[in-house]
């Protein structure tokens, strides 16, 4: 989990509603975890990835419904930290960013 939150910047891997409810239940038992330094490396671990959650969700609301569903490569890229070497193609010839400035009004 490590190599790909950290190291990776992947943490849009994990902005599941499935997942984010395993860290709930994790983080609420942490007391019956065992006394031990993985078990403080994976309650580090769930919170980092649950700041960069909020912190995105601050950014873009529209995070918390995009939990519910499957993402695409470039989706959990677009959620991370994630930065390519080079500028990705967007699929629409650049102009993703323009239309979705355009229609950001809609979004509460």
């Amino acid at each position: 989990m490590h190599r790909q939150v950290v190291r990776s910047k992947a943490e849009g891997l994990y902005f599941r509603i499935g997942a984010l409810h395993l860290f709930q239940k994790v983080l609420d038992e942490r007391q019956s975890l065992p006394k031990a330094d993985s078990s403080n490396d994976l309650v580090q671990i769930i919170n980092y990835i649950l700041r960069k959650f909020f912190k995105k969700v601050a950014e873009d609301p529209f995070v918390i419904v995009e939990t519910l569903g499957p993402k695409s490569r470039n989706k959990w890229k677009d959620l991370s930290g994630y930065k390519s070497d080079e500028q990705e193609d967007d699929g629409m010839g650049g102009q993703a960013a323009r239309i979705r400035e355009k229609v950001g009004f809609l979004v509460f």
